[in-house]
């Protein structure tokens, strides 16, 4: 299988981690350019829109953390790949070189 390929089936295969009964979490990797995106899914919702939506903003919580580690990070390589979002999702919580950080989610 070529690279593209796998790229786009690793975009197509979604690992739930379960929120509740009706809400989940999962990582995604672009299959354009490999960035590492978190979604949040409400599988109840009747709008797509509602229903599927970045579980966290992505740009501002990797700005705050270059400036807490004060390292550079980009956008797209987002540096960890599990998550522990709170039940209403209003805080997000990761870990990265052993440190455990946890920002509310605005």
């Amino acid at each position: 299988m070529t690279s593209a390929a796998h790229r786009y089936l690793a975009q197509a295969m979604v690992k739930p981690h379960w929120l509740s009964a009706r809400a989940f979490w999962y990582r995604r990797a672009a299959a354009s350019d490999g960035a590492t995106q978190f979604l949040s899914v409400d599988a109840e919702s009747l709008s797509h829109l509602a229903a599927h939506r970045p579980a966290f903003n992505h740009a501002a919580r990797v700005t705050k953390l270059a400036e807490q580690t004060r390292q550079e990070i980009k956008r797209a390589s987002i540096p960890f790949a599990w998550i522990k979002l709170d039940g209403d999702v209003a805080a997000v919580r990761f870990r990265l070189d052993g440190r455990v950080f946890q920002n509310t989610n605005s």
